[in-house]
């Protein structure tokens, strides 16, 4: 695995304690530690750190001990500082527990952050980026709190997705599935929680933040995420928009049959009173999420612990988030910006 150094935490003599971010599309937190091994002329014993441990650890609630025993996915890895080209490292993962277990390799409890002979910026281990979205025409208070709850429950949807998507994906599912599972998906309630605790079932997903709001019209808001999220958002708007017939048909077709079987305040222990309904309801919650975007519809339908009633009622927030966000922006009020050049994204 690919790693970029981003600064090094503790430096006596040689530097001894590391912060790094892996390259790929998560740029997950890992933090690194100075070992004795033979094998390698500087060698440092390293983990994936969730961004919540992260978090605390800075905030002096958590010592570096603690990171090690959290680490993400229970993975380990080992690198040679002296093979570091241009700032990227090569990490090898632990081939066994055995090896990753040596006493000798875990730091000790009591070294907290405020050890760190170098200062550490929160931000360092994001990948932050600025997604700027023009805004024109009459807002109120309650304009921009609908707008920002829409993104942050699509932005948490598509981080799910992205770890659903991954190869090593179980415990991510099963994470989801029991904060799916635990719902009653009887009103409001539900789906305003269940989006909120995405940040929770995921912790490795970083928060998106308010950068500015600009109020005047024309104005701007600015919020600070993940990259790839916010690139995903932009692909999915644009889906959404070509397939807008498509999926406000299914969202038609699913909306009338649960209002038939009066199944829309009703729990997931529910029945459907026909097979056909429930099967068609399947059939086109699976033809919703596409119409969408979302690229894991069956894995979706597997963390809804293959609850059809449920599985609908996800597909119908999901969309209904979709929706409220292209019509702020097919009603002139707001227009995305890319967050890479800053030209105006065509819906």
């Amino acid at each position: 695995m690919k790693a970029k150094l981003v600064k090094t935490l503790v430096f006596y003599d040689e530097p001894q304690l590391l912060l790094l971010n892996s390259t790929g599309k998560r740029q997950d937190v890992i933090i690194a530690v100075a070992i004795e091994r033979d094998d390698l002329e500087f060698p440092f014993f390293a983990c994936k750190v969730y961004r919540r441990d992260w978090t605390r650890y800075l905030n002096g609630k958590a010592d570096l001990r603690y990171l090690f025993n959290r680490a993400s996915r229970r993975e380990y890895f080992f690198f040679d500082l002296a093979t570091e080209k241009d700032g990227e490292i090569t990490l090898n993962k632990a081939k066994s527990v055995e090896e990753f277990e040596k006493p000798e390799y875990w730091p000790a409890h009591g070294f907290f952050s405020s050890s760190h002979t170098v200062a550490t910026d929160e931000d360092d281990y994001a990948s932050k980026c600025i997604q700027v979205f023009n805004i024109d025409g009459m807002w109120e208070t309650i304009d921009f709190s609908s707008f920002y709850s829409k993104v942050s429950d699509i932005y948490g949807i598509l981080f799910a997705q992205n770890e659903l998507n991954s190869p090593k994906n179980d415990s991510e599912k099963e994470k989801l599935r029991t904060s799916i599972i635990s719902r009653l998906w009887r009103g409001g309630g539900s789906y305003s929680g269940f989006y909120k605790d995405l940040r929770f079932a995921l912790p490795d997903m970083a928060p998106l933040r308010v950068n500015k709001i600009q109020y005047a019209s024309p104005g701007k808001i600015e919020l600070i995420g993940e990259e790839f999220i916010f690139s995903d958002i932009m692909a999915m708007l644009k889906e959404f928009n070509a397939n807008y017939v498509e999926a406000k048909n299914a969202y038609d077709d699913i909306n009338k049959i649960l209002s038939k079987e009066k199944l829309k305040k009703k729990g997931p222990d529910a029945s459907f009173a026909l097979d056909a309904n429930r099967d068609f309801v399947k059939k086109r919650s699976k033809e919703l999420l596409e119409a969408i975007g979302v690229s894991v519809p069956k894995t979706m339908f597997e963390v809804c612990d293959k609850n059809v009633l449920v599985y609908s009622k996800v597909s119908l927030s999901i969309y209904r988030r979709f929706k409220g966000l292209h019509d702020f922006i097919s009603e002139g009020r707001v227009e995305v910006i890319s967050s890479n050049d800053t030209s105006g994204l065509p819906m």
